[in-house]
């Protein structure tokens, strides 16, 4: 599964403390997967779909040392559609959904003091509507109840400003997983996800900077037990 999003955005600011924005989001999503129904296997290759979401946030910095931001993001509804390729000349009608859910998001940012900032994070995503897709092979419903979770998102960051150009940053954040092990099947193991990220900015003059970030992830260690076949 390949998925690519194109956000055009804008931002306003509507008082001395407070911001808005707004941005779309143009979804392209296409799948290359096999299957077997029964004794006979296919290949689907190029299913794809386009689909429109949206995203709304707002900033309220309360002074110059404290701000909050909010962020939701819609759900987008794909449909990949295409055919199954099978050993025997024929092409079979395939049809699959995978949406994107919908996700909010809460973060705060705080100036300590001249040296040092405080940011942190809360974010769910709507992981749940995930479960009731459906796949349809030919005339033949493929219901996939997959018992999906919503997923909670914890972050925490610091800033430390070490010179006049130079900022050093760094931040863990926590995703629960959406899935118990007795839910979880082959094809996407998903798990928790630890996140640690180290980095630096460095000012080269008044209108450039330039970054560098490392993350190292941990997708968690998923397992499977017990998973009935639908």
């Amino acid at each position: 599964l390949n998925t690519f999003n194109f956000e055009p955005a804008v931002a306003y600011k509507l008082t001395d403390k407070l911001s808005v924005g707004a941005g779309l989001h143009v979804y392209y999503a296409t799948i290359d997967t096999g299957f077997a129904v029964g004794p006979l296997k296919a290949q689907v290759e190029n299913a794809d779909d386009w689909a429109l979401g949206w995203a709304l946030g707002a900033l309220y910095e309360f002074n110059d040392k404290t701000r909050v931001g909010v962020t939701y993001r819609s759900k987008a509804d794909i449909t990949l559609r295409g055919h199954a390729d099978t050993m025997i000349p024929i092409h079979i009608a395939f049809k699959r959904e995978w949406n994107v859910p919908q996700a909010a998001n809460i973060s705060v940012f705080h100036q300590l003091n001249e040296k040092w900032a405080l940011m942190g994070d809360v974010g769910i995503t709507d992981w749940s509507d995930f479960s009731n897709m459906y796949m349809k092979v030919g005339p033949l419903p493929v219901p996939l109840n997959r018992r999906w979770e919503d997923t909670w998102r914890f972050g925490l960051g610091t800033q430390y400003q070490r010179t006049e150009k130079l900022m050093l940053t760094a931040g863990i954040s926590y995703d629960t997983s959406p899935l118990a092990d007795t839910d979880r099947y082959p094809d996407i193991q998903v798990d928790q996800h630890f996140r640690a990220s180290i980095g630096a900015q460095y000012k080269l003059n008044d209108n450039l900077e330039l970054g560098l970030t490392y993350t190292y992830l941990d997708l968690g260690n998923p397992k499977i037990k017990g998973v009935p076949i639908p």
